[in-house]
């Protein structure tokens, strides 16, 4: 299969990641029968202006990926190959392979997409982490693309319980992005899975995104939309959700809610309405129900950063000043009811100090890999801040 993998990565790169005239050819032939297709039998299959391309067989690119992803130790899945996800081999226009770091979904476990906008309000952080923790306790998998905002908390949720996760992403799995999420990043990387149509070192092109919208969906069962607006990336993965006949499912925005206004758009044209994680679940049961067992954890404690909204005052004349009041001294911080590793891992800080999860594992004895996802759960339940250089503090 090396040789195949060869062919299909030639593929790739002649044709471009995601392109119909490079799935055309995966339909009709193995990449290596491709590969040494006459001119003739190209054109009668693509045309002329797309069979072009692929006239050029210069193998040495195709061989440079090979020997860089053996080097990272990233993991090829090819078109053809046994580990490619079935789900994914049904959509209209598959990727030619999967780059990936840690694992694919599981092919018989039910998935779901969960995604939703960049700007996220705080209710739909504690949604998204919600629903992602609820339903992987359950036995679903979750797929999101570790974009800012709700697909951070959708990765997030189910660390809280130490589940993995999977991220398709818009770049290389060897690029980190955003930067801010370098810590989950890793632990997916070990623990989940890092996944991409697009070859090592690929930035992330605004364009890259949209297309990889359709491999979130082409793995999944059903897609369900937290909160976007009505023109988002969001809305182009429920778009291809229905277009590969997959469950939609959208969370209704609040009332008051001019602007994430996109979910309601999506119910009124159908999408499975949504308040409660049981809601999904309820819908794969038929299909799933040997390997559902209904479970829902509600995360209320998750925190977001407000952003700075309020403008400058207008000067005018000085007030008169106060009196110096003595400040009232600070409560004391409430240490969580906590057990286990997360107990030894919230100990490990002294103080106002930052630690690194590196300095944490050396002090508790707990592996690395494992410190982690404990870090990120005791984040998300309100409890360590993340600093910039993978650095963690007691709120």
């Amino acid at each position: 299969m090396a040789d195949q993998t060869l062919y299909t990565l030639w593929l790739l790169l002649t044709g471009k990641p995601g392109t119909r005239k490079t799935c055309a050819l995966l339909r009709a032939m193995l990449p290596e029968k491709a590969y040494h297709a006459s001119e003739e039998e190209l054109i009668a299959l693509l045309g002329e202006k797309d069979a072009k391309p692929f006239f050029n067989k210069d193998l040495a690119p195709a061989m440079k990926v090979l020997q860089t992803c053996k080097d990272k130790g990233i993991r090829i899945a090819a078109f053809h190959d046994a580990i490619y996800p079935e789900k994914l081999r049904e959509i209209e226009d598959p990727p030619a392979a999967l780059f990936y770091y840690g694992n694919l979904p599981e092919q018989r476990m039910p998935t779901l997409g969960i995604v939703g906008t960049r700007k996220c309000s705080t209710a739909a952080a504690g949604l998204a982490a919600t629903f992602s923790c609820s339903l992987a306790l359950s036995g679903f998998q979750i797929v999101s693309g570790m974009a800012n905002g709700v697909d951070t908390y959708v990765h997030k949720g189910p660390l809280v319980k130490g589940y993995p996760s999977f991220a398709v992403l818009g770049c290389g799995v060897d690029v980190v992005y955003p930067k801010q999420n370098q810590t989950l990043y890793d632990i997916l990387k070990e623990h989940g899975g890092l996944i991409s149509e697009y070859p090592p070192g690929t930035i992330p092109f605004a364009g890259n995104f949209p297309r990889r919208n359709r491999i979130i969906s082409g793995l999944s069962d059903g897609v369900l939309v937290v909160e976007c607006p009505p023109k988002s990336g969001s809305m182009s993965t429920a778009r291809f959700a229905v277009e590969q006949n997959r469950t939609l499912f959208a969370i209704p925005a609040a009332p008051n809610d001019h602007v994430n206004t996109g979910t309601g758009e999506l119910i009124k044209k159908g999408a499975v309405f949504c308040t409660d994680p049981t809601d999904v679940m309820r819908e794969f049961t038929p299909l799933y129900g040997d390997r559902i067992t209904p479970t829902v954890v509600w995360l209320e404690s998750v925190q977001k950063p407000s952003e700075q909204t309020a403008e400058n005052p207008k000067k005018t004349s000085s007030p008169k000043p106060k009196p110096k009041q003595e400040a009232p001294a600070p409560a004391p911080k409430q240490k969580p009811s906590l057990c286990g590793d997360e107990e030894s891992v919230y100990n490990a800080f002294h103080g106002d100090e930052n630690l690194s999860a590196d300095e944490i594992s050396q002090r508790t004895g707990i592996p690395f890999h494992r410190v982690l996802p404990i870090l990120q759960g005791l984040e998300l339940a309100g409890h360590v801040e993340a600093l910039p250089s993978s650095l963690f503090r007691l709120k």
